[in-house]
């Protein structure tokens, strides 16, 4: 059985893409076993769940032409002052 630091890894991997048939047992099974990781499982669900929410919230947003430009003029003194 995989260590909980594994477990966790394998949580966050399964978020990101899909993982293979006899790893999701593993880790179901060590979910089904560890309470921490599976609060952690949980708590990465929620945070992926709020991440979608305020994306497609900031996606209907628009930006004044004004705000615009002040971004650009933010982004473009920030770009000289690396230099």
């Amino acid at each position: 059985m995989r260590s909980c630091q594994a477990i966790t890894e394998l949580v966050s991997e399964k978020i990101e893409r899909f993982i293979p048939f006899t790893a999701q047992i593993e880790l179901k099974m060590h979910l089904l076993l560890c309470k921490n990781c599976r609060r952690y499982a949980k708590q990465l669900q929620s945070i992926q769940k709020l991440l979608i929410q305020k994306n497609s919230e900031l996606s209907n947003a628009s930006l004044s032409a004004n705000a615009k430009k002040r971004i650009e003029q933010t982004l473009t003194q920030a770009q000289r002052q690396e230099k």
